[in-house]
């Protein structure tokens, strides 16, 4: 429905710490295992339907998730794109609920969501609801696999959505570059096909081609079933077998592709491709086997991990002493391939043929030297880590990664298979090592200014390819390896995972310091995770105009550059450090990992005496700095590319606040800066300044209140007075009631685009309540009119705006065909006329559902740390410390009526009239009529001279106690 193709989703797995559990094997089919006191249950149903069942009393939301084992490389040469169309269509409609949004309907009306991707060789469908609405969801969700009805309506619709799909992405380099690497596959290999589709691969699919392909392959013998709840395991079985039980077996079997699709018989194999956005880049591609066999030894992680260090003597070190590279990633690039990508300077792309070398030398270094056993040992224990630090989440995301696990692995295996390593094998090592080789490779520059002959047909890709040269082949065949070295044994490697307290939840803690500067603290440890989130917010007393903010940005930039080499190893141990410019003014330095060496880590990343480093310098060389001054500059110009929503929404958020800084005014800027200039910015930065600390999980609070002292000590800056800091905080910045604006934004994107914001009333915790319930009303029924309906574009999203200062709605749509204009005409017709006909039957029992979902989902924790960090730190930044915010909330939801909510959209909407900002998008070679345009029209903010500045969220200090 909302479907990601081809790129399978990129689902990050955070892995935390549960002590005292580890991975054990699993035993026969149902029984019940436990991994960090999470019940696993695994039954085969009488259709050969494999099914997992996760059962943890911890869970914040209930989840499912069914992988089928086919995906785009099935698609039939006359209807590429066929497997991702069959995706959309399933969600509209069954025969036992006909009704085409009635799905996610009811997933969005019981705080839940739902979504699914297809990729090469899986579509899998997944969704998150509360636990009192699973049943209802397992038996809306089974009905795809048993009774969808293909609707002749919605064929064509749903034609015209997936082509919007493709028009959204058209312009993107990542969709680009997928697709030109499918290129490179050998005739008649089902990689080279278009997997997204359009209107035209599609065209000819009706729906007898859709069922047929359907009942080829949606068999529950070919399929993977998950579901994640607080349910018990027992009913959990009684729900899979009463509605999965009739998933109909077709005996289908798992497709099965020759992994190697390169062609042999194409001797061109360095390409040249020009890129939309103007960056520079190499991609170094090896067609290799499928790994999942060797999940024991995993060869092809191991490999990539060496060639994607660093530290000191890898390849990126070495290429950015050279000037050609400011970053290296190394693995799965794409179907079957491992790649090396190198993220080149201008002098880079130069000497790409250096740089391949230089790759290639790496190679050498690693087929030289060979796979030594302290590195099988580091990687073996932090995957150990990993597993035994699962944390008890159920989210959709987590669902489908199981469910697309077990299509690879047995379902009593997948875990143990995914994470550990367990054999020290150097011929496993060796035999993946040999497939990187000159016979099996090819180079891919990229960048703007590429010089192309050639055109591919679909997504209209410029390029050029050519044969290795005798003499790049010399150079590639026997490359030099003297200057590279093996990363070393990991010290950081955690060991102890002792917990300050047993699994509990403290209260949060403000301590106040000198005048301005403030610790908050929480302990955590009721998930039993031994890890820790610290981060300290600085506020200086320098200026905030655009020549701050881009000193400020620059000196982050090139600190995380001058930390990068001395960090890799502790990266490498899970523990992450950010330095973060919010605005000229305002800089954010964080940590976060196992709180084994937390604390030493902090303060070796704020002063490091061995190697005469501190945080308020940067040093760095003046050629470095030039090519990352070039990389920001170009990354600035770069927005003009951007996905054109994407774009409004990145416009608005500056326009929010009165800290707020248009790129546009900082990029001439950027050309006259020195390296000196952000060398002084850094001391002037940290001489008088004061700091925020927020500190969560498993925290030693003797430990978090030596931070500011240390940082002062260190730092020798001076306390500015409170005075200045209040004077500092933003304050935000919005519209007068019933006036309308227009901002202009232009793009080089080939999509229109809107965003209106509707300020309906003041910011309070009533009406935020208010809102959230409106909007959680109006989300699916917008989505489901402007583009399912009236297909005015892949994307079309509307919801509650609680965080500009004010409550409202937020209304988007983008389109290939709609101007811009007749978007918002379109979209403030459908949203007027629906608050009035919803506002004239609402009931208090149709609000019951939607109000318990959204209570639900603002009083219970999740069930990771980090999101429950992120709560935390929402509660001091946006509502000063008063951690009460969401019960406050949650009461003021439980006493809503219909009444109430009526009124407040008669008088905010009908009668006061809400003050509207709506961003209009038009790309390059459009225009957009502006006598059209509603209020008054703008392009930057200070042409408007009545919005109103303030910050109502300082809630009463004396709450502050309360809301512990």
């Amino acid at each position: 429905m909302k479907p990601i193709a081809k790129f399978a989703l990129q689902l990050s797995l955070f892995v935390f710490l549960i002590s005292g559990c580890t991975f054990k094997e699993q035993g026969a089919k149902d029984s019940v295992k436990k991994v960090n006191g999470m019940s696993f249950s695994s039954m085969t149903l009488d259709n050969q339907l494999e099914v997992l069942l996760v059962s943890d009393s911890r869970f914040k939301k209930s989840s499912a998730a069914m992988a089928v084992m086919v995906g785009s490389l099935e698609d039939p040469s006359t209807s590429e794109g066929l497997a991702h169309y069959l995706e959309h269509m399933l969600f509209l409609g069954t025969k036992e609920f006909p009704k085409h949004d009635e799905y996610s309907t009811y997933m969005e009306n019981n705080g839940g969501w739902d979504n699914a991707y297809t990729s090469d060789e899986v579509t899998n469908y997944m969704f998150e609801v509360d636990h009192a609405a699973i049943e209802g969801g397992l038996q809306r969700f089974s009905r795809f696999f048993v009774s969808p009805s293909f609707d002749a309506q919605f064929l064509d619709r749903e034609k015209n959505a997936v082509n919007s799909e493709f028009e959204k992405n058209i312009k993107v380099d990542g969709w680009r570059m997928d697709r030109y690497i499918s290129q490179l596959s050998k005739k008649d290999h089902p990689n080279g096909k278009f997997s997204t589709g359009n209107t035209k691969t599609l065209a000819a699919v009706d729906r007898p081609t859709v069922i047929n392909f359907y009942r080829k392959y949606y068999s529950s013998n070919n399929m993977k079933l998950v579901i994640m709840s607080a349910e018990p395991l027992d009913k959990l079985k009684a729900w899979t077998k009463k509605y999965f039980s009739d998933v109909p077996n077709f005996n289908a079997h798992k497709p099965k592709y020759d992994d190697f699709y390169f062609s042999k018989d194409d001797d061109k194999r360095v390409h040249f491709v020009k890129t939309i956005d103007d960056s520079e880049e190499l991609s170094v591609l090896f067609n290799v086997e499928d790994d999942t066999a060797y999940w024991k030894s995993k060869p092809v992680h191991v490999i990539s991990r060496l060639l994607g260090d660093e530290g000191k003597g890898s390849l990126l070190s070495y290429l950015k002493k050279q000037g050609w590279g400011l970053g290296v990633t190394a693995g799965q690039s794409a179907w079957n391939t491992l790649g090396v990508t190198v993220n080149l300077t201008p002098e880079g792309r130069k000497h790409y043929q250096e740089v391949t070398s230089a790759i290639f030398g790496y190679i050498a270094l690693i087929k030289k030297q060979g796979y030594p056993q302290y590195i099988f040992e580091d990687e073996k224990a932090m995957r150990q880590i990993d597993l035994d630090n699962l944390e008890p989440s159920a989210s959709g995301n987590r669902a489908a990664w199981f469910a697309k696990s077990m299509t690879d692995y047995p379902v009593d295996e997948f875990l143990e298979r995914n994470f550990l390593m367990k054999e020290y094998s150097k011929d496993d090592f060796q035999k993946f090592l040999n497939y990187l080789d000159l016979k099996n490779v090819h180079i891919i520059v990229q960048s703007k200014n590429e010089k192309t002959d050639s055109k591919e047909a679909i997504f209209g890709i410029e390029y050029h390819k050519e044969k290795i040269s005798p003499e790049f082949f010399a150079k590639l065949e026997q490359p030099t390896n003297d200057m590279f070295v093996y990363p070393e044994k990991n010290k950081y490697v955690p060991t102890d995972f002792s917990l300050v307290t047993k699994n509990q939840l403290g209260s949060p803690e403000k301590i106040q310091l000198a005048e301005a500067s403030v610790i908050y603290y929480q302990q955590d440890t009721e998930l039993g995770i031994a890890r820790s989130m610290i981060d300290v917010r600085f506020v200086s007393n320098v200026n905030n105009g655009p020549r701050e903010y881009l000193l400020n940005h620059l000196f982050t930039v090139c600190k995380e550059e001058e930390l990068k080499e001395w960090a890799a190893p502790i990266v490498e141990a899970r523990v992450e450090y950010d330095l973060t410019t919010l605005y000229g003014d305002m800089m954010m330095f964080s940590v976060s990992g196992y709180s084994h060496r937390l604390m030493t880590t902090l303060k070796d990343l704020v002063v490091d005496k061995e190697n005469n480093r501190r945080l308020d310098q940067c040093i760095i060389s003046d050629a470095l700095f030039g090519k990352i001054k070039d990389k920001i500059k170009k990354e600035i110009q770069n927005k003009e590319e951007d996905v054109a929503f994407q774009r409004l929404g990145e416009e608005l958020n500056t326009l929010a606040t009165d800290k707020g800084i248009p790129w546009k005014d900082y990029l001439p800027l950027i050309d006259k800066i020195t390296l000196k200039d952000v060398q002084a910015f850094g001391k002037e930065f940290f001489s008088e300044a004061s700091l925020v600390v927020r500190a969560y999980g498993n925290v030693k609070p003797e430990e978090i209140k030596t931070i500011p002292t240390f940082l002062k000590e260190t730092l020798a800056f001076h306390e500015l007075p409170k005075k200045t800091v209040d004077e500092k905080e933003r304050l935000f910045r919005y519209p007068e009631g019933g006036k309308q604006y227009s901002l202009l934004v232009k793009g080089r994107n080939n999509n229109f685009a809107m965003t209106s914001v509707y300020k309906v009333a003041q910011w309070s915790v009533d009406n935020h309540a208010k809102i959230l319930l409106l909007g959680q009303m109006i989300a699916q029924p917008y989505f489901s009119e402007l583009r399912t309906t009236q297909q005015l574009g892949y994307v079309a999203r509307s919801g509650p705006s609680f965080n500009r200062g004010f409550v409202g709605i937020t209304a988007s749509l983008q389109s290939p065909k709609y101007p811009s204009i007749e978007l918002q005409e379109r979209s403030h017709k459908f949203l007027m006329e629906f608050l009035k006909t919803k506002m004239a039957s609402i009931t208090d029992e149709e609000i019951k559902p939607i109000k318990s979902a959204l209570v639900n989902e603002l009083l219970n924790k999740p069930n990771t740390l980090g999101e429950r960090f992120m709560q935390f730190r929402d509660a001091i930044a946006t509502y000063h410390g008063h951690f009460a915010i969401r019960t406050d909330l949650a009461d003021s939801l439980k006493k809503i009526s219909a009444k109430d909510l009526k009124e407040f959209v008669q008088k905010s909407f009908f009668e006061d009239k809400p003050g509207i900002l709506t961003a209009f998008y038009y790309g390059t070679g459009t225009k957009i009529p502006l006598k059209k345009l509603p209020g008054q029209v703008f392009e930057k903010s200070t042409e408007v001279k009545d919005w109103v500045y303030d910050d109502p969220y300082n809630l009463a200090p004396e709450k502050e106690k309360a809301g512990k």
